[in-house]
């Protein structure tokens, strides 16, 4: 790659020109007397990419009602960029919807393999990871990135 080429394909995320199916997280971008400081790490699969797409259609909904809240939308990004940092290759891709009071769920599934993230609509709404394994589930309420990433290589392992 050719150095300082990067396509920006969604918001934080930059799409390497030599390798489509391969993407750098961009976790910031600063402005000082005329030069751009760019800070990046992890590289994650096409997955995310897709899974991040589906989160933004949600936010462009023409009916306000159909979107899901700023509060819910900024906490699903960061918690969908920290967990491609923990699972680089690995991330699944995931279907979404807005729940109750305009919050998001991100599901994931895969055999007897289930993983939703609910992000709640506002602060007074609880987040969670949901998953299921066959007949065993749990509920987490500690939402971030490394424990998403348990629970999608728990419930989703290969059987």
């Amino acid at each position: 790659m050719a150095t300082g080429t990067l396509l920006l394909y969604l918001p934080r995320v930059a799409c390497r020109p030599d390798s489509p199916a391969t993407i750098t997280i961009v976790q910031r971008s600063e402005m000082h007397q005329g030069t751009s400081a760019v800070s990046s790490d992890a590289v994650t699969s096409g997955e995310y990419v897709i899974t991040l797409g589906r989160v933004e259609e949600l936010k462009s909904e023409a009916d306000e009602e159909d979107r899901p809240s700023d509060h819910a939308h900024g906490r699903a990004l960061k918690v969908l960029a920290e967990t491609a940092r923990e699972l680089g290759l690995d991330f699944p891709r995931a279907s979404v919807s807005v729940g109750p009071n305009r919050g998001l769920r991100i599901t994931w599934s895969r055999g007897y393999g289930e993983v939703r993230l609910v992000c709640g609509g506002s602060a007074a709404n609880k987040s969670y990871i949901y998953s299921e394994s066959g007949s065993q589930h749990g509920v987490e309420y500690v939402v971030d990135g490394k424990r998403l990433g348990q629970h999608l290589r728990w419930a989703l392992r290969e059987a």
